[in-house]
């Protein structure tokens, strides 16, 4: 399926804020990660936030940031809607698959620590280039929608 990759390389703190309530919904998760350590995966974002990185996620996207500066952040967006502006497009003809995550409720998603997630909610989206073949992003996504 037809999927959407873009970027924004400059995002004040209040402007990833705000971005992040307007795409928040019933099924949205959190994942953060500090230098000396990261979250489990949370429903709901804590009084620590924004950390370094991060990533919110649901069933049609995700959306990651990464801080810059001590008030800015870029951000990178993984998505299966093709039509956002506000985001400038990473070249490319970008398609996406879901699948579901693995049997084990204990999988490791690239940061120090296991995460707990209930059997079968989590799976994983792959973004891969149409043209190529080839995965470039892994974004987690919401199986079902709530």
């Amino acid at each position: 399926m037809p999927g959407f990759v873009g970027i924004k390389k400059s995002v004040s703190t209040e402007e990833l804020q705000i971005l992040l309530e307007q795409w928040k919904k019933p099924n949205s998760y959190y994942c953060l990660r500090w230098h000396h350590q990261a979250s489990d995966i949370v429903k709901t974002l804590k009084e620590a936030f924004p950390s370094p990185e991060g990533r919110m996620f649901d069933a049609e996207r995700e959306l990651r940031w990464k801080q810059l500066t001590q008030s800015t952040f870029s951000l990178l967006l993984l998505s299966e809607n093709e039509d956002i502006t506000q985001f400038e497009p990473l070249i490319g003809s970008w398609e996406y698959e879901d699948r579901a995550s693995i049997s084990d409720p204990d999988i490791k998603i690239r940061l120090p620590q296991k995460m707990t997630i209930e059997s079968g909610e989590i799976g994983q989206r792959y973004f891969r280039d149409r043209d190529t073949g080839t995965v470039h992003f892994i974004a987690l996504t919401v199986m079902k929608r709530l």
